[in-house]
Parts: structure tokens; sequence; C-alpha cells
């Protein structure tokens, strides 16, 4: 697993652009330990599920850049290293461009 980076630490041109190959976008994923930030695989699972829903529904992501990564995380771990179906593929990329316009730089 890629070393953790922590949110402060990241900036947007850390961030794979929308349009990056998906070993890119799956890669920059993995840069944040999830399971350890939110403290369980059932907690990391339960705020994926709850912002993949409000984004279906409402089409809008939440400004926490620590739970935008999480989300990715869950997500890129769920497709083991696999290129995505079109629906996650664009819920990921949603979630790296969200990503991208929260950080600095």
């Amino acid at each position: 697993m890629p070393a953790h980076v922590p949110t402060p630490r990241l900036q947007a041109a850390d961030v794979p652009p929308a349009d990056a190959p998906w070993p890119e976008v799956s890669a920059f994923g993995h840069t944040f330990h999830a399971y350890k930030v939110a403290g369980s695989l059932q907690r990391v699972a339960d705020l994926t599920l709850a912002t993949h829903d409000t984004w279906a529904d409402t089409g809008t992501l939440p400004d926490d850049v620590d739970r935008l990564r999480l989300a990715l995380f869950h997500t890129v771990r769920a497709t083991g290293g696999d290129p995505p179906d079109a629906d996650t593929e664009r819920w990921a990329r949603a979630l790296v461009v969200a990503i991208h316009e929260r950080l600095p730089g």
C-alpha cells in the first residue's frame, strides 16, 4: 500500500486530472488510509454510502476533503485494481475533481 499522505500536506497538484488513466486514480486513492482515519471498515463503508447517496440524489459532494478521500479510497479498493464499471468510474472521477477543487495550489 502506498504511503499515507495526510490531507494537510496534500496540494491540488498531487491529485491526478479527472481524465487520468485508471491506475493513476487508483494509486492516488490508496494514498489515504481510510480505515485508520475512520476507525473501521464499517465506518468507511457507511460514510462512503452516505456520500454516494447524496451525490446520486443531488449531484453534490461534501467540502470535507478527508470524507472525499475516504470515499475514493473505498471505491478504488472495491475495484480490486481492475478498471471499474462506467457508473463507478464516473463516481470516482467526480470525487477526484471535488478533491482537486477543494485543495490549495
